[in-house]
């Protein structure tokens, strides 16, 4: 398929609320406040976590086959923010929070449990992530056995404590993350996503490959690789010329296995809300799951609206193709 990714988010006023992670303030560093790892020159040299390469989130997702052996992956990258790479190797200290995971199931109505010491081990020595020199990103990296994980909800909090040498800040914004893990479920994939946005002039129709990933049992968040984040395109053009609200519109769908209906969508990328579409379009359909759908392949509709505005609505095909 050919497209055209115009890489800039739209500016657009109903979005105009979003704060995007690259004009992220971090209000610790404003005051002054952590003079022990802020730069005093005209270049903050920020640490954070780095859930998505674009997005200021700070849940995210791994999904894992359900194989019964070891693995080891890293769990979430340590990111210097910074235009150049390190000038020298910066050792950051993480420790676990499980009350991030605690507040997380408060404020979303989940059940993620932190898994426990027995079910996981950790790589990194001292639980420390160096971001090498001539690089901008290190890894707290995990080994685990998928298997323990099947049936449950789980997810890890962590948090950045400590830099070893000064001249860094700590970003307020960034130094907590969640990252669930889950048993790819059945909806897991790369799909091929076509469809349209109702809102001129931003209505041209699209097409590109879109990645369901899984966070639970019943549920896949949009990751678009075009842009390497949660989130999902725009057609501003002819030629599907596509572009994007930011990570700020990152669709999650949850879907009922037993009837093959999804039954809700929400916003994984920021505060707006996402829902299914409740408009009267004709071309919208029932938001379904259809194993032997389009050509025979597994194939999901799925119609949805932000801002509880069903002239901001998505009418979506994600036709599979492979596995992610």
């Amino acid at each position: 398929m050919k497209k055209n990714f115009i890489k800039s988010g739209l500016a657009l006023a109903a979005l105009a609320s979003f704060t995007l992670a690259g004009c992220l303030k971090d209000k610790s560093y404003d005051d002054g406040a952590t003079q022990s790892t802020r730069s005093r020159g005209n270049d903050p040299r920020v640490i954070e976590i780095g859930l998505t390469a674009t997005s200021n989130a700070e849940f995210a997702g791994v999904g894992l086959d359900a194989f019964n052996y070891d693995t080891t992956f890293a769990l979430f990258p340590v990111v210097l923010n910074t235009p150049g790479p390190a000038e020298e190797d910066i050792n950051v200290t993480i420790a676990a929070d499980p009350a991030l995971v605690d507040q997380y199931n408060t404020d979303n109505g989940t059940a993620y449990q932190f898994p426990d010491a027995t079910m996981y081990s950790i790589v990194n020595p001292g639980m420390v992530v160096t971001i090498p020199k001539g690089s901008n990103v290190g890894y707290f990296r995990v080994k685990l056995n998928p298997t323990p994980y099947i049936g449950s909800d789980w997810a890890f909090g962590y948090k950045i404590v400590s830099v070893d040498k000064p001249g860094y800040l700590i970003s307020d914004n960034l130094r907590t993350g969640i990252v669930s893990i889950a048993i790819k479920n059945m909806w897991d994939g790369v799909y091929i996503l076509t469809g349209f946005h109702n809102r001129s002039p931003y209505d041209f129709p699209y097409e590109t490959e879109m990645e369901l990933r899984t966070i639970n049992g019943t549920t896949n968040s949009f990751w678009w690789p075009d842009a390497g984040s949660i989130g999902h395109p725009i057609g501003v053009g002819p030629g599907n010329q596509l572009s994007w609200y930011g990570s700020a519109i990152a669709p999650v769908v949850v879907f009922n296995p037993t009837t093959n209906l999804i039954t809700n969508v929400y916003n994984q990328g920021s505060a707006t809300p996402i829902s299914l579409y409740t408009g009267s379009d004709p071309r919208a359909g029932v938001s379904r799951y259809e194993p032997n759908g389009i050509g025979g392949k597994p194939t999901i509709f799925v119609y949805w609206q932000y801002n509880n505005n069903t002239a901001r609505a998505f009418f979506d095909t994600l036709v599979y193709d492979r596995p992610r």
